[in-house]
């Protein structure tokens, strides 16, 4: 039987009470009313800290695994960062090499080198790593942006399905149960 988190609200009461007194409930509530259009239009990303952690991925190939095991290629922001993270994963899976010329070699069969900005992005991911090392830090900071664009989602689907015709007992029992299935895959 699954455990109940100290913050989940299981009732319409619950919600209300959510939304006016925890910190993330108070967020949404502000970030919702100054206009939901803020959310679509600036998710949360540092784009640094996952230059960061591409970056050393290719410096020091033998980290991707853990990475991999932190990150998924859409808990990155930028598309370009997406598709290079899943090029790097999907080298470190089927035993592939990482290095410089076999990702460009796997990216221009792919058809993609040029989209994510060719030889002058890779360039930067290279010569912007500040200490590879660091990667960890760097990674826990992409996984809590993604999971803040994840609870963004989240929050947006409950105003949307608010502003329909459905009974309000209705739309606050989704978004409880919703919420409730959100924390129990850890934000997946």
């Amino acid at each position: 039987m699954a455990q109940k988190g100290p913050d989940i609200p299981r009732t319409v009461k619950e919600l209300k009470v959510w939304l006016r007194e925890s910190d993330l409930g108070r967020s949404l509530v502000r970030s919702l009313t100054s206009g939901a259009e803020t959310l679509d239009s600036a998710p949360s990303h540092d784009l640094d800290a996952e230059q960061q952690v591409l970056g050393s991925i290719i410096l020091e190939p033998s980290i991707c695994k853990e990475v991999q095991a932190m990150l998924s290629p859409m808990d990155f922001h930028g598309l370009a960062n997406q598709e290079f993270a899943a090029v790097l994963f999907s080298m470190a899976n089927k035993g592939i090499p990482i290095d410089l010329v076999s990702v460009v070699g796997i990216m221009k069969q792919a058809g993609t080198y040029e989209d994510i900005g060719g030889a002058e992005y890779l360039y930067k991911l290279m010569h912007g790593v500040a200490v590879h090392a660091h990667y960890t830090y760097h990674a826990k900071v992409v996984a809590d942006h993604a999971l803040r664009r994840k609870l963004m989602r989240l929050g947006l689907d409950i105003v949307r399905t608010s502003m329909g015709h459905h009974p309000a007992a209705k739309i606050a029992a989704r978004a409880v149960k919703a919420l409730e299935a959100f924390t129990m895959k850890g934000g997946e």
